[in-house]
Protein backbone atom coordinates (compact mmCIF):
# COMPACT_ATOMS: atom_id res chain seq x y z
CA UNK A 1 0.00 0.00 0.00
CA UNK A 2 2.20 2.87 -1.52
CA UNK A 3 0.14 6.07 -2.50
CA UNK A 4 1.11 9.24 -0.77
CA UNK A 5 3.25 7.24 1.20
CA UNK A 6 6.26 6.35 -1.02
CA UNK A 7 8.40 6.98 -4.18
CA UNK A 8 10.42 3.99 -5.88
CA UNK A 9 13.39 4.36 -7.05
CA UNK A 10 12.97 4.35 -10.54
CA UNK A 11 10.28 7.17 -10.32
CA UNK A 12 12.70 9.06 -7.96
CA UNK A 13 15.72 9.14 -10.51
CA UNK A 14 13.28 9.56 -13.33
CA UNK A 15 11.98 12.26 -11.47
CA UNK A 16 15.17 14.03 -10.53
CA UNK A 17 16.17 13.92 -14.62
CA UNK A 18 13.09 15.68 -15.23
CA UNK A 19 13.32 18.72 -12.76
CA UNK A 20 16.83 18.91 -14.19
CA UNK A 21 15.29 19.31 -18.09
CA UNK A 22 12.31 22.09 -16.28
CA UNK A 23 15.57 23.52 -15.01
CA UNK A 24 17.74 23.75 -17.74
CA UNK A 25 15.10 24.96 -20.35
CA UNK A 26 12.98 27.09 -18.00
CA UNK A 27 14.75 28.01 -14.73
CA UNK A 28 13.68 27.18 -11.22
CA UNK A 29 10.41 25.75 -11.15
CA UNK A 30 9.70 24.61 -7.83
CA UNK A 31 7.68 21.12 -7.05
CA UNK A 32 8.40 19.04 -4.33
CA UNK A 33 8.13 15.62 -4.16
CA UNK A 34 8.77 14.36 -0.61
CA UNK A 35 5.88 11.80 0.58
CA UNK A 36 5.59 9.97 3.75
CA UNK A 37 6.79 6.32 4.42
CA UNK A 38 5.01 2.79 3.26
CA UNK A 39 2.42 1.16 4.77
CA UNK A 40 3.99 -1.89 6.19
CA UNK A 41 0.64 -4.85 6.31
CA UNK A 42 2.22 -6.10 9.35
CA UNK A 43 1.81 -2.79 11.23
CA UNK A 44 -1.84 -2.23 9.80
CA UNK A 45 -3.66 -0.40 12.06
CA UNK A 46 -7.23 0.80 11.50
CA UNK A 47 -9.77 -2.25 10.26
CA UNK A 48 -9.61 -0.94 6.39
CA UNK A 49 -6.04 -1.56 6.82
CA UNK A 50 -6.19 -4.86 8.09
CA UNK A 51 -8.89 -6.06 5.37
CA UNK A 52 -6.70 -4.60 2.77
CA UNK A 53 -4.17 -6.68 3.98
CA UNK A 54 -6.34 -9.60 3.91
CA UNK A 55 -7.84 -9.71 1.16
CA UNK A 56 -6.07 -10.53 -2.32
CA UNK A 57 -8.45 -8.62 -4.90
CA UNK A 58 -7.87 -5.77 -2.30
CA UNK A 59 -4.37 -5.88 -2.58
CA UNK A 60 -4.54 -5.77 -6.45
CA UNK A 61 -6.82 -2.72 -6.23
CA UNK A 62 -4.35 -0.97 -4.15
CA UNK A 63 -1.26 -1.72 -6.42
CA UNK A 64 -3.44 -0.42 -9.70
CA UNK A 65 -4.34 2.82 -6.79
CA UNK A 66 -0.90 3.07 -6.04
CA UNK A 67 0.02 2.84 -9.55
CA UNK A 68 -2.28 5.07 -10.64
CA UNK A 69 -0.77 7.71 -8.03
CA UNK A 70 2.26 7.25 -8.61
CA UNK A 71 1.82 8.25 -12.62
CA UNK A 72 0.07 11.61 -11.00
CA UNK A 73 2.77 12.66 -8.88
CA UNK A 74 5.35 11.83 -11.49
CA UNK A 75 3.91 15.01 -13.84
CA UNK A 76 6.12 17.86 -12.80
CA UNK A 77 3.38 20.53 -11.95
CA UNK A 78 3.82 23.94 -9.91
CA UNK A 79 4.17 23.21 -5.92
CA UNK A 80 0.87 24.75 -5.05
CA UNK A 81 -0.68 22.37 -7.43
CA UNK A 82 1.22 18.80 -6.08
CA UNK A 83 0.70 20.07 -2.22
CA UNK A 84 -3.31 20.17 -2.99
CA UNK A 85 -3.22 16.83 -4.62
CA UNK A 86 -1.44 15.30 -1.55
CA UNK A 87 -3.67 17.26 1.24
CA UNK A 88 -6.79 15.70 -0.36
CA UNK A 89 -5.20 12.29 -0.84
CA UNK A 90 -4.45 12.06 2.84
CA UNK A 91 -8.52 13.35 3.37
CA UNK A 92 -9.24 10.59 1.55
CA UNK A 93 -7.39 8.10 2.89
CA UNK A 94 -8.72 9.02 6.38
CA UNK A 95 -12.65 10.64 6.00
CA UNK A 96 -13.27 7.39 2.76
CA UNK A 97 -11.33 4.89 2.92
CA UNK A 98 -10.40 4.58 6.74
CA UNK A 99 -13.63 4.53 7.47
CA UNK A 100 -15.06 1.19 5.36
CA UNK A 101 -15.66 -2.01 7.50
CA UNK A 102 -16.10 -4.34 4.74
CA UNK A 103 -14.61 -5.34 1.44
CA UNK A 104 -17.30 -4.22 -0.99
CA UNK A 105 -17.29 -0.17 0.55
CA UNK A 106 -13.44 -0.87 0.51
CA UNK A 107 -13.58 -1.93 -3.64
CA UNK A 108 -16.05 1.06 -4.19
CA UNK A 109 -13.62 3.94 -2.67
CA UNK A 110 -10.47 2.24 -4.08
CA UNK A 111 -12.34 2.37 -8.01
CA UNK A 112 -13.62 5.93 -7.62
CA UNK A 113 -10.01 7.03 -6.64
CA UNK A 114 -8.48 5.67 -9.30
CA UNK A 115 -11.24 7.56 -11.76
CA UNK A 116 -10.72 10.89 -9.57
CA UNK A 117 -6.66 11.03 -10.27
CA UNK A 118 -7.11 10.48 -13.87
CA UNK A 119 -9.06 13.98 -13.42
CA UNK A 120 -6.40 15.22 -11.37
CA UNK A 121 -3.65 13.80 -13.97
CA UNK A 122 -5.44 16.32 -16.72
CA UNK A 123 -5.41 18.82 -14.31
CA UNK A 124 -1.64 18.27 -13.57
CA UNK A 125 -0.90 18.31 -17.24
CA UNK A 126 -3.19 21.95 -18.08
CA UNK A 127 -1.22 23.70 -15.91
CA UNK A 128 2.24 22.79 -16.35
CA UNK A 129 1.10 23.56 -20.07
CA UNK A 130 -0.02 27.16 -18.45
CA UNK A 131 3.10 27.27 -16.19
CA UNK A 132 5.69 26.88 -19.19
CA UNK A 133 4.05 29.08 -21.37
CA UNK A 134 3.96 31.90 -18.95
CA UNK A 135 7.81 30.98 -18.18
CA UNK A 136 8.51 31.26 -22.05
CA UNK A 137 6.68 34.47 -22.58
CA UNK A 138 3.22 32.64 -24.48
CA UNK A 139 0.13 33.72 -23.09
CA UNK A 140 -2.58 31.60 -23.06
CA UNK A 141 -5.68 33.21 -24.53
CA UNK A 142 -8.45 30.00 -23.74
CA UNK A 143 -9.52 29.69 -20.44
CA UNK A 144 -9.91 25.86 -19.81
CA UNK A 145 -11.80 26.26 -16.66
CA UNK A 146 -14.97 23.99 -16.28
CA UNK A 147 -18.38 25.19 -16.40
CA UNK A 148 -21.56 23.61 -14.68
CA UNK A 149 -24.68 23.57 -15.91
CA UNK A 150 -27.57 22.71 -15.01
CA UNK A 151 -29.79 21.40 -17.94
CA UNK A 152 -33.60 21.25 -17.59
CA UNK A 153 -34.89 19.80 -20.85
CA UNK A 154 -33.33 18.29 -23.89
CA UNK A 155 -33.12 21.51 -26.30
CA UNK A 156 -30.89 23.00 -23.39
CA UNK A 157 -28.79 19.48 -23.36
CA UNK A 158 -27.99 19.44 -26.56
CA UNK A 159 -27.32 23.06 -26.98
CA UNK A 160 -24.95 22.77 -23.91
CA UNK A 161 -22.79 20.10 -25.37
CA UNK A 162 -19.22 21.55 -25.13
CA UNK A 163 -15.96 20.89 -23.80
CA UNK A 164 -14.93 21.43 -20.15
CA UNK A 165 -18.31 21.51 -19.27
CA UNK A 166 -20.23 19.74 -16.02
CA UNK A 167 -24.16 18.92 -17.76
CA UNK A 168 -26.21 18.31 -14.74
CA UNK A 169 -29.65 16.57 -15.95
CA UNK A 170 -32.53 17.51 -13.66
CA UNK A 171 -35.48 16.65 -16.04
CA UNK A 172 -36.65 13.49 -16.19
CA UNK A 173 -37.00 12.34 -19.78
CA UNK A 174 -34.89 13.72 -22.12
CA UNK A 175 -36.54 13.01 -26.51
CA UNK A 176 -33.27 12.97 -28.46
CA UNK A 177 -34.96 12.34 -31.17
CA UNK A 178 -37.78 14.87 -31.11
CA UNK A 179 -35.46 17.22 -29.95
CA UNK A 180 -32.80 16.95 -32.91
CA UNK A 181 -35.62 17.00 -35.31
CA UNK A 182 -36.56 20.45 -34.19
CA UNK A 183 -33.14 21.79 -33.96
CA UNK A 184 -32.28 20.56 -37.46
CA UNK A 185 -35.55 22.49 -39.10
CA UNK A 186 -34.05 25.81 -36.55
CA UNK A 187 -31.27 25.29 -38.51
CA UNK A 188 -28.92 25.21 -34.89
CA UNK A 189 -25.31 24.15 -35.84
CA UNK A 190 -22.69 23.42 -33.57
CA UNK A 191 -18.91 22.20 -34.12
CA UNK A 192 -20.04 19.30 -31.56
CA UNK A 193 -22.77 18.23 -32.68
CA UNK A 194 -23.84 16.74 -35.93
CA UNK A 195 -27.28 15.25 -36.79
CA UNK A 196 -27.93 11.42 -37.78
CA UNK A 197 -29.11 12.39 -41.01
CA UNK A 198 -25.29 13.95 -41.96
CA UNK A 199 -24.37 10.32 -41.61
CA UNK A 200 -27.17 9.13 -43.76
CA UNK A 201 -29.41 7.91 -40.76
CA UNK A 202 -33.07 5.84 -42.63
CA UNK A 203 -35.05 7.68 -40.62
CA UNK A 204 -35.14 10.25 -37.80
CA UNK A 205 -32.33 11.94 -36.46
CA UNK A 206 -29.16 10.55 -34.40
CA UNK A 207 -27.30 13.04 -31.93
CA UNK A 208 -23.42 12.15 -32.21
CA UNK A 209 -20.99 14.05 -30.14
CA UNK A 210 -18.17 14.96 -31.73
CA UNK A 211 -14.12 16.66 -30.71
CA UNK A 212 -15.33 16.89 -27.18
CA UNK A 213 -12.30 16.81 -24.37
CA UNK A 214 -13.49 17.04 -21.05
CA UNK A 215 -17.45 16.47 -20.70
CA UNK A 216 -19.52 14.92 -17.73
CA UNK A 217 -23.16 14.50 -18.52
CA UNK A 218 -24.69 13.65 -15.14
CA UNK A 219 -28.48 12.56 -14.30
CA UNK A 220 -29.43 14.59 -11.17
CA UNK A 221 -31.36 11.02 -9.33
CA UNK A 222 -35.56 11.97 -8.98
CA UNK A 223 -36.40 11.72 -5.41
CA UNK A 224 -32.81 11.58 -3.78
CA UNK A 225 -33.55 7.55 -5.36
CA UNK A 226 -31.20 5.93 -7.73
CA UNK A 227 -32.97 3.35 -8.79
CA UNK A 228 -33.71 2.52 -12.22
CA UNK A 229 -37.20 3.83 -12.17
CA UNK A 230 -36.06 6.96 -11.10
CA UNK A 231 -32.85 7.86 -13.15
CA UNK A 232 -33.14 10.74 -15.73
CA UNK A 233 -33.82 8.82 -18.90
CA UNK A 234 -32.48 10.00 -22.43
CA UNK A 235 -34.60 7.72 -25.24
CA UNK A 236 -35.12 7.57 -29.30
CA UNK A 237 -38.38 5.67 -30.64
CA UNK A 238 -36.20 5.79 -34.41
CA UNK A 239 -34.84 1.96 -34.58
CA UNK A 240 -32.56 2.92 -36.88
CA UNK A 241 -30.74 5.55 -34.42
CA UNK A 242 -28.03 4.98 -31.54
CA UNK A 243 -29.86 6.70 -28.35
CA UNK A 244 -26.19 8.77 -28.34
CA UNK A 245 -23.18 8.18 -30.07
CA UNK A 246 -19.59 9.95 -29.11
CA UNK A 247 -17.08 9.73 -32.01
CA UNK A 248 -13.18 11.25 -31.66
CA UNK A 249 -13.36 12.92 -28.24
CA UNK A 250 -11.91 12.10 -25.04
CA UNK A 251 -12.16 12.28 -20.93
CA UNK A 252 -16.31 11.82 -21.02
CA UNK A 253 -18.19 10.73 -18.05
CA UNK A 254 -21.74 9.91 -18.41
CA UNK A 255 -23.11 8.73 -15.01
CA UNK A 256 -26.79 8.28 -13.67
CA UNK A 257 -28.30 7.72 -16.83
CA UNK A 258 -31.01 5.52 -18.24
CA UNK A 259 -31.11 5.06 -21.78
CA UNK A 260 -32.93 3.25 -24.44
CA UNK A 261 -35.05 2.93 -27.42
CA UNK A 262 -39.30 3.28 -27.42
CA UNK A 263 -40.00 0.96 -30.03
CA UNK A 264 -41.06 -2.57 -30.42
CA UNK A 265 -38.69 -4.64 -28.99
CA UNK A 266 -36.48 -7.22 -31.36
CA UNK A 267 -36.82 -4.67 -34.64
CA UNK A 268 -33.88 -2.11 -33.73
CA UNK A 269 -31.12 -1.48 -35.54
CA UNK A 270 -29.22 1.21 -33.78
CA UNK A 271 -27.20 0.31 -30.38
CA UNK A 272 -27.73 2.76 -27.06
CA UNK A 273 -24.61 4.12 -26.99
CA UNK A 274 -22.37 3.70 -29.52
CA UNK A 275 -18.10 5.48 -28.66
CA UNK A 276 -15.85 5.67 -31.65
CA UNK A 277 -12.30 6.33 -31.76
CA UNK A 278 -11.72 8.14 -27.98
CA UNK A 279 -10.15 7.88 -24.77
CA UNK A 280 -10.78 8.01 -21.58
CA UNK A 281 -14.04 7.14 -21.31
CA UNK A 282 -16.23 6.18 -17.72
CA UNK A 283 -19.71 4.73 -17.59
CA UNK A 284 -20.96 5.07 -13.94
CA UNK A 285 -24.07 3.87 -12.74
CA UNK A 286 -25.95 3.83 -16.04
CA UNK A 287 -28.90 1.69 -16.95
CA UNK A 288 -28.85 0.70 -21.03
CA UNK A 289 -32.10 -0.86 -22.28
CA UNK A 290 -33.34 -2.48 -25.30
CA UNK A 291 -34.93 -3.12 -27.91
CA UNK A 292 -30.92 -2.01 -28.78
CA UNK A 293 -28.95 -4.39 -30.76
CA UNK A 294 -26.28 -3.91 -28.22
CA UNK A 295 -26.33 -1.87 -25.16
CA UNK A 296 -22.61 -0.37 -26.13
CA UNK A 297 -21.57 -0.37 -29.14
CA UNK A 298 -16.99 0.20 -29.23
CA UNK A 299 -14.50 0.98 -31.83
CA UNK A 300 -11.33 2.65 -31.87
CA UNK A 301 -11.57 3.49 -27.74
CA UNK A 302 -8.85 3.46 -25.28
CA UNK A 303 -9.46 3.60 -21.07
CA UNK A 304 -12.80 2.45 -21.13
CA UNK A 305 -14.30 2.20 -17.38
CA UNK A 306 -18.00 0.59 -17.01
CA UNK A 307 -18.94 0.48 -13.30
CA UNK A 308 -22.01 -0.29 -11.13
CA UNK A 309 -24.22 -0.11 -14.17
CA UNK A 310 -26.52 -2.45 -16.24
CA UNK A 311 -27.01 -4.14 -19.33
CA UNK A 312 -29.96 -5.75 -20.28
CA UNK A 313 -32.93 -6.85 -23.10
CA UNK A 314 -30.40 -5.48 -25.84
CA UNK A 315 -31.46 -7.55 -28.94
CA UNK A 316 -28.35 -8.52 -30.36
CA UNK A 317 -26.33 -8.90 -27.15
CA UNK A 318 -24.75 -7.21 -24.33
CA UNK A 319 -21.90 -5.48 -25.74
CA UNK A 320 -19.78 -5.30 -29.55
CA UNK A 321 -15.89 -4.12 -28.96
CA UNK A 322 -13.49 -3.92 -31.34
CA UNK A 323 -9.73 -2.30 -32.06
CA UNK A 324 -9.79 -1.20 -28.24
CA UNK A 325 -7.47 -1.38 -25.19
CA UNK A 326 -7.76 -1.13 -21.55
CA UNK A 327 -11.24 -1.87 -21.06
CA UNK A 328 -13.11 -2.66 -17.56
CA UNK A 329 -16.26 -3.55 -16.04
CA UNK A 330 -17.15 -3.50 -12.31
CA UNK A 331 -19.78 -4.28 -11.29
CA UNK A 332 -21.86 -4.00 -14.29
CA UNK A 333 -24.83 -6.62 -14.91
CA UNK A 334 -26.03 -8.16 -18.00
CA UNK A 335 -29.68 -9.79 -17.80
CA UNK A 336 -31.46 -10.75 -20.48
CA UNK A 337 -29.57 -10.23 -23.52
CA UNK A 338 -30.19 -12.36 -26.74
CA UNK A 339 -29.40 -13.47 -30.14
CA UNK A 340 -25.67 -13.31 -30.88
CA UNK A 341 -22.74 -13.32 -28.52
CA UNK A 342 -23.25 -11.56 -25.25
CA UNK A 343 -20.05 -10.67 -25.08
CA UNK A 344 -18.23 -9.50 -28.56
CA UNK A 345 -14.54 -8.77 -28.65
CA UNK A 346 -12.69 -7.99 -31.73
CA UNK A 347 -8.93 -7.01 -31.62
CA UNK A 348 -9.67 -6.45 -28.03
CA UNK A 349 -6.60 -5.97 -25.50
CA UNK A 350 -6.77 -5.67 -21.96
CA UNK A 351 -10.17 -6.48 -20.83
CA UNK A 352 -11.55 -7.55 -17.47
CA UNK A 353 -14.78 -8.33 -16.01
CA UNK A 354 -14.40 -7.78 -12.54
CA UNK A 355 -17.45 -8.73 -9.92
CA UNK A 356 -19.81 -8.89 -12.85
CA UNK A 357 -23.14 -11.07 -12.98
CA UNK A 358 -24.29 -12.66 -16.01
CA UNK A 359 -28.10 -13.71 -16.15
CA UNK A 360 -30.77 -15.28 -18.35
CA UNK A 361 -28.96 -14.06 -21.00
CA UNK A 362 -29.11 -16.55 -24.68
CA UNK A 363 -27.13 -16.70 -27.56
CA UNK A 364 -28.62 -18.81 -30.18
CA UNK A 365 -27.87 -21.83 -31.55
CA UNK A 366 -24.20 -21.93 -32.92
CA UNK A 367 -23.00 -18.15 -30.81
CA UNK A 368 -20.52 -18.30 -28.40
CA UNK A 369 -21.82 -16.60 -25.09
CA UNK A 370 -18.57 -15.02 -25.59
CA UNK A 371 -17.08 -14.69 -28.87
CA UNK A 372 -13.07 -13.43 -28.76
CA UNK A 373 -11.38 -12.84 -31.96
CA UNK A 374 -7.72 -11.68 -32.04
CA UNK A 375 -8.03 -10.63 -28.25
CA UNK A 376 -4.95 -10.37 -25.83
CA UNK A 377 -5.15 -10.85 -21.91
CA UNK A 378 -9.57 -10.89 -21.67
CA UNK A 379 -10.30 -11.82 -17.45
CA UNK A 380 -13.29 -12.70 -15.65
CA UNK A 381 -12.32 -12.12 -11.70
CA UNK A 382 -15.20 -12.92 -9.77
CA UNK A 383 -19.04 -12.26 -10.26
CA UNK A 384 -21.61 -14.91 -11.17
CA UNK A 385 -22.95 -16.48 -14.19
CA UNK A 386 -26.63 -17.83 -14.11
CA UNK A 387 -29.25 -18.95 -15.97
CA UNK A 388 -28.14 -18.52 -19.48
CA UNK A 389 -28.35 -20.44 -22.45
CA UNK A 390 -25.44 -21.14 -24.56
CA UNK A 391 -24.21 -23.72 -27.13
CA UNK A 392 -21.50 -24.23 -25.28
CA UNK A 393 -19.67 -24.22 -21.67
CA UNK A 394 -19.16 -20.81 -20.99
CA UNK A 395 -16.42 -21.53 -18.51
CA UNK A 396 -14.11 -23.61 -21.00
CA UNK A 397 -14.32 -20.32 -23.16
CA UNK A 398 -10.99 -19.92 -24.90
CA UNK A 399 -8.82 -17.32 -24.76
CA UNK A 400 -10.69 -15.79 -21.40
CA UNK A 401 -9.18 -16.27 -17.98
CA UNK A 402 -11.47 -17.02 -15.48
CA UNK A 403 -10.86 -16.36 -11.81
CA UNK A 404 -12.94 -17.24 -8.43
CA UNK A 405 -16.23 -16.92 -10.80
CA UNK A 406 -19.44 -19.29 -10.01
CA UNK A 407 -20.97 -20.93 -12.45
CA UNK A 408 -25.24 -22.01 -11.52
CA UNK A 409 -28.06 -23.05 -13.87
CA UNK A 410 -26.39 -22.67 -17.07
CA UNK A 411 -27.27 -24.17 -19.98
CA UNK A 412 -24.95 -25.53 -22.65
CA UNK A 413 -26.74 -26.57 -25.65
CA UNK A 414 -29.76 -23.82 -27.15
CA UNK A 415 -33.14 -25.23 -27.23
CA UNK A 416 -34.86 -25.54 -30.81
CA UNK A 417 -37.52 -22.71 -29.34
CA UNK A 418 -34.89 -20.06 -28.96
CA UNK A 419 -32.70 -20.77 -32.53
CA UNK A 420 -36.32 -20.64 -34.14
CA UNK A 421 -37.15 -17.48 -32.17
CA UNK A 422 -37.31 -13.81 -34.54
Amino acid sequence: MKYDHILSVKTVIAGITFITVILIYFGNFNIGLGLALALDCSKAKVDAEKIICKEKALLEKDEQLNIAWTKLIAIQMPQELLSNFKVKQKIWIKESRDKCKDKTCLMNKMDEQIVLFKTWEQMAQHKLTLESKKIIGVQESDSKEIKTIEVKDVEQFIKSIASNRVLKLTGKEYDIETAVTKLRADGFKSRNIYFGNDYSIKNGNELIIHDIDNLTIEGVPLNNNNNANNKVELYVSDKYSDVLKINKSKNIVIKNIKAGHHTTPGHCEGSVIQIESSKNIVLDNVYLYGSGTYGLMIEGVDDLTVKDSVIRECTYGGINVSTSNNLKFIRTKFFNNKKFSIINLSEVKDASFEDCEFADNISKEKDHFFEIRDCKNISVKGGLFTRNISSSDISKTPNVKFEEVKFINNTNSTPLKYILAP
